[in-house]
């Protein structure tokens, strides 16, 4: 690996098995529940309504090690079918990123670190008050960024749950993991928009473009 360089995993998630018509069903009546109550308490002040749930999961410290080390010989030993260059003209590559390939089904000394991605994830959905009795990961691949590479902003579809593992991460080194607000973010929909200049001297949750998050290694 060359110095200053990154490594991330990043996983896509199917989800879920379980009634969909009882978990709408619940939110929209504690949702309307939730109205009704502000409506009588918080005359004049602004609340937030459903905020996104961002869980962060830490491996212990040896155990992450191992998986790292594992990570490493298969960045060494991966065949030139299973790498993939990236897209952007970026010194980035991928490891096992194509329709057909999943780097947890490619390199079973993996298991262990898919076993923990399902029971995170099989928690996350518990403690965000979903039903889920299993977790389907249909894409899962490695991200290697040596020096300058950049990741381009990007969404992932046709999945629930999307996640990252930061297999070697040194914050005083890489860029930070960033969200966009997609509320400001208009050119995403393919339709005419309406849009107000923001005070750029308020920091309001509500109007800043990104939400940027430095999350350990090994989470």
């Amino acid at each position: 690996m060359l110095e200053g360089s990154y490594l991330i995993i990043i996983l896509r998630f199917f989800s879920c098995r379980g009634n969909l018509f009882n978990i709408k069903a619940n939110i929209c009546y504690n949702i309307l529940k939730f109205v009704k109550k502000f409506s009588l308490m918080s005359n004049g002040k602004i609340i937030p309504i459903m905020p996104e749930a961002m869980g962060i999961y830490e491996l212990e410290k040896n155990i992450h090690l191992n998986n790292k080390e594992i990570i490493y010989g298969i960045i060494e030993k991966a065949s030139s079918n299973l790498k993939r260059n990236s897209r952007a003209g970026s010194p980035l590559y991928h490891i096992c990123s194509r329709k057909d390939q999943n780097i947890f089904k490619a390199f079973p000394a993996l298991t262990e670190l898919y076993k923990e991605v399902i029971r995170s994830s099989l928690s996350y959905l518990k403690s965000t008050g979903y039903l889920c009795e299993e977790v389907v990961i249909p894409d899962a691949w490695l991200n290697i960024g040596p020096k300058d590479s950049i990741l381009h902003w990007h969404s992932h579809g046709n999945a629930f749950l999307s996640g990252t593992y930061y297999v070697n991460f040194d914050p005083n080194e890489h860029s930070m993991l960033e969200f966009k607000n997609d509320r400001m973010d208009k050119g995403q929909y393919n339709r005419p928009t309406i849009s107000i200049p923001t005070n750029k001297k308020v920091n309001s949750p509500y109007t800043n473009p990104s939400l940027r998050l430095s999350v350990p290694e090994g989470s």
